[in-house]
């Protein structure tokens, strides 16, 4: 076999079913697991979801003043 069929096949074999393949399922599961993290947080009270926005703004105002800009 041409040097670059070798290359290719081992680039096919390993590196994208150990690497790539394992990379996307990664991927999936930490989606999985930030919604079902973020599932409980959803309340349905938009007055938590106001102070959450307020104490958001607070923080980041409060970083980017510490700071100077």
């Amino acid at each position: 076999m041409e040097p670059i069929l070798l290359l290719g096949k081992f680039l096919a074999d390993h590196v994208e079913r150990n690497f790539l393949d394992l990379m996307l399922r990664g991927t999936g599961r930490v989606a999985v697991a930030i919604s079902l993290v973020l599932r409980r947080a959803q309340t349905g009270i938009v007055v938590d979801y106001a102070i959450l926005i307020v104490l958001g703004t607070v923080v980041i105002l409060s970083f980017f003043l510490l700071r100077g800009l």
